[in-house]
């Protein structure tokens, strides 16, 4: 199965225009998380952390970057084996979602952070003494436990690097 095969890729909008507009939920981030750590999806699959940073920092390039650019970095460059065409567009409609959330955010003309409208990262709070961070580092799972904020900025410079080229020749205003 291919990234963006169109059958799959992008979520039927026929029903509800809005359907890509509407922001994710609670449920929402945990469905898109497991799908990030399924068995299906690369080892080398971004969590839910990264991806927001990864999409935040697209958001912020200096020109529009199609999904066929960077899906693929999603999924560290392999392909994932989707169990069904329901999956991948749940996936890809659940990721539209929140790049088009991120976009708003970042392009509201918000002063102050407080403002429901600004832009609020997808952000772990590690406790590096819970059972389950110990298990994960003593199970190899993770060499250690993240700081608070490092796999959003690792995402985010992950994009800063997909766009390179972009950023080189962008204008220096």
């Amino acid at each position: 199965m291919r990234y963006l095969s169109p059958q799959i890729a992008m979520p039927s909008t026929a029903a509800d225009p809005n359907a890509l507009q509407a922001p994710l939920t609670n449920a929402d981030f945990d469905v898109l998380g497991e799908m990030l750590a399924a068995d299906w999806a690369p080892e080398t699959t971004m969590d839910l952390e990264q991806l927001d940073g990864f999409l935040a920092g697209l958001v912020c390039a200096p020109r529009v970057v199609l999904p066929s650019a960077y899906v693929p970095a999603i999924f560290g460059d392999e392909e994932p084996a989707f169990p069904d065409g329901e999956t991948a567009q749940r996936f890809f409609a659940l990721l539209m979602r929140r790049n088009n959330q991120i976009a708003g955010a970042l392009n509201a003309p918000v002063e102050r952070l407080d403002d429901p409208r600004a832009y609020v990262p997808f952000l772990i709070d590690w406790d590096e003494n819970s059972e389950v961070a110990q298990q994960m580092v003593g199970a190899g799972e993770i060499p250690r436990v993240p700081r608070y904020g490092e796999l959003w900025a690792r995402g985010f410079l992950h994009a800063v690097h997909l766009t390179r080229d972009d950023w080189e020749s962008a204008e220096e205003d």
